[in-house]
């Protein structure tokens, strides 16, 4: 692996508020819903479409279209599951990293963000102390060590 890099992200945080979130927990989920809904606004609705919308629902589907999921942008069934500490589908895994990720930045007294090479003692040292939480983004290592949590990624370059 030598040459390979690696992103390496930080938060100092206490780990019970780390594990917090995935404790069920109605004020975390509280807040976390508030968080959520402020970083992923709802798309917009789909455009009028003549007066067949104004009908009633002849199907379920939408006149628009059957709804779209957009990757990467979790929805409510990510973030029931991330509150509840259930893993997700492999597919939807990124989706629910970044309500892990939203929920550190809230909770955190500090972050960071480091490219280094992947083998450096900084970057690895993340790898030896692991920290085996509900939901993962693929391809991350996540550690804990020292009120610090580090997770390293595998840079896209």
């Amino acid at each position: 692996m030598a040459g390979h890099r690696a992103t390496l992200r930080t938060w100092t945080v206490d780990l019970d508020d780390v594990l917090a979130l995935f404790s069920g927990s109605d004020a975390v989920a509280a807040t976390l819903r508030r968080l959520a809904a402020d970083a992923y606004p709802a798309p917009p609705k789909p455009p009028h479409v003549g007066n067949l919308d104004q009908l009633g629902p002849f199907s379920r589907l939408p006149v628009g279209g059957p709804p779209v999921v957009r990757p990467g942008v979790p929805t409510r069934r990510e973030l029931d599951a991330v509150l509840a500490g259930r893993p997700v589908p492999e597919d939807r895994r990124t989706a629910a990293w970044a309500l892990v990720e939203l929920w550190l930045d809230h909770v955190a007294t500090a972050s960071d963000t480091t490219d280094a090479d992947a083998d450096a003692p900084g970057v690895r040292v993340w790898r030896e102390s692991l920290l085996d939480l509900p939901v993962t983004s693929p391809g991350t290592a996540v550690g804990y060590r020292d009120g610090v949590l580090g997770v390293v990624s595998r840079s896209p370059r």
